[in-house]
């Protein structure tokens, strides 16, 4: 699975969950970026986790960095469910 797969699936997971809390003072949808946001959240907690998972230094470098690309992707995504 590639990071911008990733990045999608974390979003899609997410999205039907996310709220609307713009929409009565600018009628605008923001549910987009509430649910970037808390896709965003969910790898940071995770990244925290990976000194439990890992016992390398490398390895864990290694994961963490493929997660925070995963961050990046997020944040440049324009999803359409």
């Amino acid at each position: 699975m590639t990071q911008k797969d990733m990045a999608y699936q974390l979003i899609d997971a997410i999205f039907p969950f996310a709220e609307m809390n713009s929409y009565e003072d600018n009628n605008t949808d923001d549910r987009e970026e509430n649910a970037k946001d808390a896709a965003c959240d969910c790898v940071i907690q995770f990244q925290k986790r990976l000194d439990y998972i890992f016992t390398n230094e490398a390895d864990r470098q290694c994961e963490f960095d493929w997660w925070e690309g995963i961050k990046k992707e997020i944040q440049t995504i324009k999803y359409k469910p």
